[in-house]
This record gives C-alpha cells, structure tokens and sequence, in this order.
C-alpha cells in the first residue's frame, strides 16, 4: 500500500487536565481561555437575575448577537498588564462552569482586584476557592505582585465567606455605598498580601 492509499489518521485528542503538569488545572477546576463558542453559557449566567444581583447591578435583557459580538472582540484581543478573563471548566466533565478574571491592575503598586462568577449548577463544590486560588498563586508567584483586593456586598454572605475562607482581611466597610434591589448596599473591601496566600496556600498543600 502506497501513502497515498493510507487512511489519514485522526488528530490526537488532547490529553486530559492533569494538576501535575498543568498550572491551570486544580483538583476540581480547570481554567482556560474564553473562546468566541462561549457566548450561549454567557447568555444563560445573565439570564440568572437573581444570583447576578449578587455581584452586579441589575441590567436590561442583552441580544445573543451582542453576546456573540462581545465575545469576539474580547477573544481577539490582546490581554495587556495581566488584566485576563478565563472560563472555569468542571475538571471531570469539561462543562463550562464560570468565569474569573482580574482588573484594576496597578503594575507600578503591585496590586490587582480579581472578580469572579459560578454557575449556580456547580455553586458549593468548591469551585470558586480553587479557581480564585489558582490565579492569585500565578499573580503572586509568576507575576511578583504583593497585594490582592476584592470586594463583597455586605449581604452576599457567600461571597464574604469566600474572601475569609482565602484568608482575605477586611480593611473597609464602605456603608450604603452601592444601590440593587431596592435598598442602599454596605460594601466590604477585603486584601491579601503575597506573605499571607503563602502561609494560607502552604498550609492547603500539607
């Protein structure tokens, strides 16, 4: 047989997340970047209005085309001074299951916020520590910065427990600073310096 009457051979498929040599993959989690394919799981997370309120103001319904536009421009992009946007994946079966991203990155301070969603199918598995967990060991680790800071709705005791749980302290409470649902909000602004995820992320590994 000539290797021109040879059948082609499949494309390998990718191998599966492995913690041991991928930094993006944890016990529970993988992240990966958002691909313009993502739109339709972005769609349904905004259409969750009540966990939505949890996190952000409230907005009018948005189109699938500005989804699909949105989605596009930010995936050609290039991501400049480590402000980034990943897709959290279900580790065991690959399904989208959030999204985490950083934002007021101050290269000059060392300091940078972090921002987080899970869908409510895959909310208290732990998800969000280990996702929120793997991007500050990248920042303070791979990228030298000192601090992180996050903020928390005083009446989102979930995400207020997550800030604590990841050793985050509480330095502020802005009172009635935010409006949603009706009602003026407190908001709690929380940091973490390099020292502290390492004792905290030290001590996870034992």
């Amino acid at each position: 047989m000539t290797p021109e009457e040879r059948t082609p051979r499949e494309p390998l498929a990718p191998p599966p997340p492995d913690p041991a040599i991928d930094f993006w993959t944890g016990e529970r989690v993988r992240l990966r970047a958002v691909e313009p394919e993502d739109w339709p799981h972005f769609m349904r997370y905004g259409q969750h209005s009540a966990h939505v309120r949890l996190g952000d103001r409230l907005t009018v319904p948005r189109s699938a085309e500005r989804y699909r536009t949105w989605l596009k421009e930010r995936t050609a992009k290039e991501e400049e001074n480590d402000t980034f946007h990943l897709v959290v994946e279900d580790r065991e079966t690959g399904a989208w299951a959030g999204g985490i991203s950083t934002h007021h990155v101050e290269l000059g301070q060392g300091n940078f916020a972090y921002g987080i969603e899970i869908d409510p199918r895959f909310q208290g598995r732990g998800f969000a520590r280990e996702a929120v967990t793997l991007v500050l060991r990248f920042m303070f680790e791979e990228r030298r910065y000192h601090k992180a800071v996050a903020e928390a709705w005083a009446h989102n005791t979930a995400s207020v427990a997550l800030q604590r749980g990841l050793g985050f302290v509480q330095e502020a409470r802005l009172r009635e600073h935010d409006y949603t649902e009706g009602a003026y909000r407190d908001v709690l602004l929380f940091g973490l310096l390099k020292d502290e995820f390492r004792s905290m992320d030290a001590g996870n590994k034992d």
